[in-house]
C-alpha cells in the first residue's frame, strides 16, 4: 500500500551501514537473525546506495544490511513508521529480531509500523535481506541480453515517520473539465471554463473506537498568483480500519496544466486535514485524451503533437537527483522537447515533480520487457503496476501509461504470449487506478511502433514502403561515444582493432552498423568514432524530417530512443552517460523546432540516413514542407530557399515569398524543380531553407545531394 509522508516529521536513518554477501541461499524461515547480528564477516557501506557502485562492485546474488538507531521520543496517540524509499528487487526486514515483512519491487516505497516494536531508550537493530539474483523471473530483468551492471541495493532514503493514531493514509485526485451542452445554438458542448475535482481519501483508525468529525479540503494556487480558495468539508464517521471517503468540488475559473510550449503549466495545493492530521498534494488541472481512430492527442480539449524523448536518468537510481535531472531538462527545453517517455524502469518522485513544474508530458512504461508471461509473474507484476498507479497518478505531468514494453519483442519465432495472457491483468489493475487516462498494452500494437530504419532494420528499405503508425515510441540510431568515454569501459588491448565480442558486449551491433548503416571502418579508431557519429547524425535528422512531415497523417508523437545512456556503454543516446554530447545532438536541435522548414526530396527509392543522389541530365525534385506545431497563426512569414553548387559556389536555384503559417499545421508551400546539367556531374549541391518572421528567425535548416553521371539506358546501347 502506498501511502503519503509529504509533510510528516521524519527521521532520516541513512548513512554508514555495515554489509555482508550471503553465503548460502535459504529460506527466510531457516535463518537465525541473532547469528546474523553477530559482528564477525561486516563490512562498511553507505546507504542508499546501489551496491554496484560501491566495493561490492556488478554482483548478483543476496546482501544482508544492517544499522542500529535510537528510539525516537513516543508521544501518546502517535505510531512510528519505517519507510524504504526503494528497495531492488526483494527485501525481508527485521528489526529487534522481529520479523516485519516482505517486499518485492525495483522502485515503489513500502512501509511497515515498527511502534511496538522499538525499545525505547535502547539502540534498536535493523536488518534487510536484499536478495536480487540473476534470474529470468525477476521482474524487469532482461533474459536474452547482458545483465552486466546489476542495480540493486536500497538505492532510496530510508526514514522513521511519525504519523497520528487517526491518519489520511491516500489520496487519489482526478481532474475533468466541465462542458454544458449549447441547447439553443448549434447544440455541441462547449467549454465553460470550470472543472471539477474529485478526490478518493482514504482514512486509516489505527484506534478501537469509531471517531466522528470532519474531513476539510482546502485548495489553493500553488505556482502562480491568486486569491482563489476552495474549501470541501463532510463529516464523516469511520470505524477501525480503513475506510475511503469521496470530495468533490467545482473550480470555477480553473487555470489548467500545459505543456510548456502550449502555456503554463499551472499548479495547486491540495491540503487536507482530518481529526489531528494533515497533509498537502501538489496537482494540475488537465485532461489528456486520445482519439484511437485518428491516431491523435489532446491536451485540455486541443489537438497536440509530442516532440519526445525517451528518458533513464542512470541505470543505478541512488547517483540520480536534482542536479542531474534539471541540466538535463533545461536541456531538453532548449531542444523543444515537452514529452518524455519513461520505459523499463520509474524514477525517484522528485523527477516527476520537477516535470510537474516544468510542464513536461510523461508517458510511464511499467518496467516490465522480455519476460516469461507465467501465472506467479502475472500476480507479482500486478501488486507492483498497481504501486506505480498509486505512486504517480497525482502528478500533473502524468499523460499516458503503457503496462509493458515491448511485449511481442522484435522478430522471435516462438514470441512469449506476453500481450493476450498479461497484459489485459496490468491494464485492469491500472485501470482500478487511473481509469481515466490511456493505459496502451504494449509496442506493437495499437499504433504504437518502433521506427529505426538504417539502424535496428534494414537501412536500404524505401521509407515509402513503411507502415508508419501514428506514435512512434523510437527513434534513432546509435554511435559510439568519444575516446575519452570509450577508454572508461573498453580494455585498451580490445580497442583498436575493435575486439568485436567485447564491442558487442558493450552494446555495439555489427550488423547494424555495417550491414544496416553501411559505416566505414575508417584507418583509425578516431575515424570510426567520427564516421558513426556522423551516420547517427544524418540519420537521425532524416527521420524526424520524414516523421514530422507526416504530422497527422498519421504521426502525433514521436520519441528519440534515449536522452542519454544510462550507463557506460556504446549507446544510443544525444549525451552519452558522462553527459558529453554526441555529434546528434546539434543536428537534432536544428530540426526538432515548433516550426519546420525541410525538404523531401523525391527519390524512388527514399533510403534515410544515406546519400541522396540525383543523376546529371535529369531534374532534381523536392516538396518543401513548412510544420507548425503552435496554436496561433504566424501572418507574413517570409519563406526562402536557394541550391547552392558546393565546388563552384554558385546559386543554381532560388526562391522567396511571403506567407501566413496556418495553426497546428504541415503543407507544402513550394517545390524546387531544378534541370541537372551534364557539367554539373560528379558536384555535390547543398539546399538552404529559411523560414523567418521580421522579429525572429523560426527555423533553418539545410540538406544536400550529389549529382552523378547520368545512367546509361537500354537506348542508349
Amino acid at each position: 500500500m502506498i501511502m503519503l509522508y509529504e509533510g510528516r516529521q521524519t527521521i532520516d536513518l541513512g548513512g554508514l551501514w555495515e554489509y555482508k554477501k550471503e553465503e548460502t541461499d535459504k529460506a527466510v524461515e531457516e535463518y537465525r537473525v541473532g547469528d546474523l547480528m553477530e559482528p564477525e564477516g561486516w563490512k562498511k557501506i553507505t546507504v542508499p546506495n546501489n551496491w554496484y557502485l560501491t566495493e561490492i562492485g556488478d554482483y548478483f546474488g543476496t546482501i544482508w544490511f544492517r544499522t542500529q538507531f535510537d528510539s525516537p521520543k513516543s508521544v501518546k496517540g502517535q505510531h512510528i513508521w519505517l519507510r524504504f524509499g526503494a528497495v531492488d528487487d526483494i527485501a525481508d526486514v527485521w528489526l529487534n529480531g522481529e520479523y516485519l515483512g516482505r517486499h518485492e519491487g525495483i522502485f515503489s516505497p513500502f512501509e511497515f509500523d515498527i511502534t511496538d516494536y522499538l525499545k525505547e531508550g535502547e539502540r534498536n537493530e535493523l536488518l534487510v535481506r536484499d536478495s536480487a539474483p540473476r534470474d529470468e523471473h525477476r521482474l524487469g530483468a532482461m533474459t536474452s541480453f547482458r545483465q552486466d551492471g546489476n542495480s540493486a541495493g536500497i538505492w532510496d532514503k530510508v526514514e522513521l515517520v511519525k504519523r497520528p493514531e487517526k491518519f489520511i493514509e491516500y489520496c487519489k485526485i482526478s481532474t475533468k473539465l466541465v462542458l454544458k451542452k449549447d441547447w439553443v445554438g448549434d447544440g455541441q458542448d462547449k467549454d465553460t471554463g470550470s472543472a471539477l475535482v474529485s478526490m478518493d481519501i482514504t482514512l486509516n483508525n489505527q484506534t478501537e473506537k469509531t471517531v466522528t468529525g470532519s474531513l476539510r479540503a482546502l485548495m489553493e494556487p500553488a505556482n502562480f498568483e491568486g486569491d482563489d480558495r476552495i474549501v470541501s468539508e463532510r463529516q464523516v464517521v469511520i470505524p477501525p480500519g480503513r475506510t475511503v471517503v469521496k470530495l468533490a468540488m467545482t473550480v470555477e475559473d480553473a487555470k489548467l496544466w500545459w505543456t510548456w510550449d502550449h502555456g503554463y503549466p499551472n499548479l495547486y495545493n491540495m491540503k487536507l486535514s482530518w481529526q489531528e492530521d494533515e497533509t498537502t498534494i501538489r496537482f494540475g488541472i488537465k485532461e489528456v485524451m486520445y482519439d484511437e481512430k485518428q491516431g491523435t492527442w489532446y491536451l485540455n480539449g486541443k489537438k497536440i503533437f509530442l516532440r519526445g524523448t525517451r528518458y533513464i536518468s542512470s541505470l543505478w537510481m541512488s547517483e540520480a537527483g536534482m542536479d542531474m535531472w534539471k541540466p538535463d531538462f533545461d536541456k531538453m527545453i532548449r531542444m523543444n522537447i515537452n514529452s518524455i517517455r519513461i520505459g523499463s524502469h520509474v524514477e525517484k518522485d522528485g523527477l516527476y515533480s520537477l516535470c510537474d513544474e516544468l510542464g513536461l508530458l510523461m508517458w510511464q512504461v511499467f518496467p516490465l520487457h522480455y519476460c516469461v508471461s507465467d501465472d506467479d509473474l502475472i500476480s507479482r507484476a500486478s501488486d507492483m503496476v498497481r504501486d506505480m498507479g498509486m505512486m504517480l497518478t497525482n502528478h500533473a505531468c502524468m499523460g499516458m501509461w503503457s503496462v509493458y514494453k515491448e511485449s511481442e519483442v522484435y522478430q522471435l519465432v516462438d514470441k512469449q504470449n506476453n500481450y493476450i495472457r498479461m497484459c489485459q491483468i496490468l491494464e485492469e489493475t491500472l485501470k482500478a487506478i487511473d481509469p481515466v487516462r490511456l493505459v496502451h498494452l504494449g509496442d506493437y500494437r495499437e499504433g504504437v511502433m518502433n521506427i529505426m530504419p538504417g539502424c535496428c532494420s534494414d537501412g536500404d528499405a524505401d521509407v515509402h514502403d513503411l507502415n508508419v503508425p501514428p506514435n512512434i515510441v523510437e527513434f534513432g540510431s546509435q554511435s559510439i561515444p568519444c575516446m575519452e568515454t570509450l577508454k572508461t569501459f573498453i580494455p585498451e588491448d580490445k580497442m583498436w582493432p575493435p575486439h568485436w565480442d567485447t564491442w558487442k558486449y558493450w552494446g555495439s551491433f555489427y550488423s547494424d552498423t555495417f550491414k544496416s548503416g553501411e559505416v566505414e571502418l575508417g584507418n583509425s579508431l578516431e575515424a570510426f568514432i567520427e564516421n558513426t557519429q556522423d551516420y547517427e547524425a544524418e540519420l537521425v535528422k532524416d527521420q524526424i524530417e520524414f516523421l514530422r512531415q507526416k504530422k497527422y497523417d498519421p504521426v502525433s508523437s514521436m520519441y528519440l530512443s534515449y536522452w542519454s545512456d544510462a550507463c557506460p556503454v556504446i549507446g544510443s543516446g544525444l549525451l552519452d552517460y558522462y553527459r558529453r554530447p554526441y555529434k546528434v545532438y546539434d543536428y537534432m536541435q536544428q530540426v526538432y523546432t515548433p516550426v519546420l522548414v525541410s525538404m523531401e526530396p523525391c527519390l524512388h527509392p527514399y533510403r534515410l540516413g544515406k546519400e541522396k543522389v540525383f543523376y546529371a541530365g535529369k531534374t532534381f525534385t523536392a516538396r518543401v514542407w513548412l510544420i507548425n506545431d503552435h496554436y496561433d497563426t504566424i501572418s507574413d512569414a517570409k519563406l526562402s530557399w536557394k541550391v547552392t553548387d558546393c565546388e563552384t559556389g554558385e546559386v543554381l536555384a532560388q526562391n522567396a515569398f511571403r506567407l501566413n503559417i496556418l495553426a497546428d499545421s504541415a503543407e507544402i508551400p513550394d517545390h524546387i524543380v531544378l534541370p541537372l546539367k551534364e557539367e554539373w556531374a560528379g558536384h555535390t549541391c547543398r539546399v538552404n531553407m529559411s523560414v523567418a518572421t521580421d522579429d525572429e528567425v523560426l527555423s533553418e535548416n539545410d540538406s544536400k545531394f550529389r549529382i552523378a553521371t547520368k545512367l546509361l539506358q537500354k537506348n542508349d546501347l
